[in-house]
């Protein structure tokens, strides 16, 4: 038996070095491409001045020491590099190839700017205004039809629950006597879902408003193929596990 294990084991070393980790250049051009690198280092700051507009709104003093927290989760270069690692792991350079040459069509730059676009400082008071004059302008029902495509086939709602569920295990942990049995979690999860999802809808409605219906089409056929579903599954994996990586950051402090 002994014997046994020792050759798997070294049948498993030899048939995972097979399977070459993707280079550098290629994880760096997928970066700068895909408009991931703009998007990680923005994460901080968006989610800072949501927290300070939300309590502007109410008429409340941002807690210095709730935005001191949320800097150290979201710091730009750690979870950069964190995110890096992570795709290199887990692509293949022929996988990633095909993902770039993606990435390279005039279409997939259209709604990559467009995503970056919605980064930008003056973008929440930007989508007020288009909530403000959706009833005036409703969109069709063609065009409600695709955005719950692009919702659901990039898998938006799940990927924000699983991060919402993340979030609330930390400060479970963290705050024993103030935290929210499972019981409780699993009860608002429903209206959680139902309110992310409402909330996904009315921003991409507004981040792709000058993408027509057939681009988004032709992004969801690319999500349709074995490259795209991969992309996918990785980001999203990759993206959760910085967010649980600076959640680990922050509460050793």
């Amino acid at each position: 038996m002994k014997n046994f294990l020792i050759s798997f084991l070294m049948i498993s070393l030899i048939i995972s070095g097979l399977f070459a980790k993707a280079s550098e250049l290629l994880v760096d051009k997928y970066m700068d491409l895909s408009g991931a690198q703009t998007t990680i280092e923005s994460m901080g700051s968006q989610l800072i001045n949501n927290i300070k507009q939300r309590d502007v709104m109410y008429g409340k003093k941002t807690d210095p020491k709730n935005i001191e927290l949320f800097e150290e989760v979201f710091d730009s270069d750690k979870g950069v590099q964190k995110f890096k690692k992570y795709l290199s792991n887990e692509f293949d350079n022929d996988t990633l190839k095909q993902i770039i040459a993606y990435y390279k069509t005039p279409i997939a730059k259209k709604i990559v700017q467009a995503n970056i676009d919605s980064l930008d400082p003056d973008a929440q008071a930007k989508l007020l205004r288009f909530m403000a004059n959706l009833s005036n302008n409703p969109p069709s029902n063609q065009r409600v039809e695709i955005i719950k495509k692009v919702i659901q086939k990039l898998k938006l709602s799940q990927n924000a629950i699983d991060i919402f569920k993340l979030t609330m295990d930390f400060f479970n942990k963290q705050n024993p006597n103030n935290s929210l049995a499972q019981d409780k979690i699993n009860q608002i999860l429903p209206l959680v879902k139902q309110g992310l999802e409402q909330r996904l809808f009315i921003t991409y409605l507004y981040v792709y408003k000058d993408i027509e219906n057939k681009e988004l089409e032709s992004m969801l056929l690319f999500y349709d193929t074995e490259s795209g579903q991969k992309e996918i599954q990785v980001v999203q994996n990759g993206l959760k596990q910085i967010i649980q990586d600076g959640f680990n950051r922050a509460f050793k402090k």
